[in-house]
């Protein structure tokens, strides 16, 4: 929530500025112009980044980071005596990701809407730069087939409910891969199966389950 704030100042500033560096950790780091424009969006950014170390260290979001009554009824469903813990809300974050091309979507549609390889395409992955690594290259040792990283990667919706010649449909329509959304991403509806399926057993006596995951 703080980075789609962060974001709504960021992205337009680079827009105007040709930015392609879109990482702000990146371009603060380098030589870049030092404007009256640059540096409030920098406070910004060190002030963003001050907020979220700050809830990741004490594991709870004070107060004082809720300014509206939105941010108060979306945190509200996740706050307990404990505070917001790793434990009861299990999540996956690729922290170290990020683009220096913001065409990366558009190149990516490129091959989803190539209809020659398209039944065919699961994911596609983009070379990705490794720093720190030991001198075998664990993350890449030659085995056979295409390397899943797990990052810099646009995955196929379609490849998510079988191999290329069986369809395992899911149980909730608006999964579907072919499924288009109409209603807004904060409509009710929307939302239910948002929730749904972010809960940590939605897949349990389901296809996703039995014969997807485990298949």
């Amino acid at each position: 929530m703080e980075a789609a704030k962060f974001a709504a100042y960021w992205l337009p500033f680079c827009r105007k500025n040709g930015i392609t560096t879109r990482s702000p950790d990146e371009y603060f780091a380098s030589n870049y112009s030092r404007t009256i424009e640059a540096e409030k969006i920098k406070v910004m950014y060190e002030s963003m980044k001050f907020r979220k170390e700050n809830v990741v260290e004490t594991g709870r979001v004070d107060d004082e980071y809720i300014t509206n009554d939105k941010d108060h009824q979306a945190f509200s469903k996740w706050r307990t005596d404990h505070g917001f813990t790793r434990q009861n809300h299990p999540s996956n974050s690729d922290c170290n990701m990020y683009s220096n091309d913001p065409r990366t979507p558009f190149l990516a549609f490129c091959y989803v809407l190539d209809p020659e390889i398209r039944n065919r395409l699961a994911y596609i992955q983009f070379p990705q730069e490794f720093h720190g690594l030991n001198e075998t290259d664990s993350y890449a040792d030659g085995l056979s087939g295409p390397n899943y990283m797990g990052t810099c990667c646009f995955i196929r919706r379609r490849s998510l409910f079988g191999d290329p010649l069986t369809l395992v449909s899911p149980e909730i329509r608006e999964l579907s891969p072919d499924y288009v959304v109409n209603n807004p991403i904060t409509s009710p509806s929307v939302l239910e199966v948002a929730h749904r399926v972010a809960g940590c057993n939605y897949e349990n006596q389901s296809k996703w389950g039995s014969k997807i995951t485990c298949g």
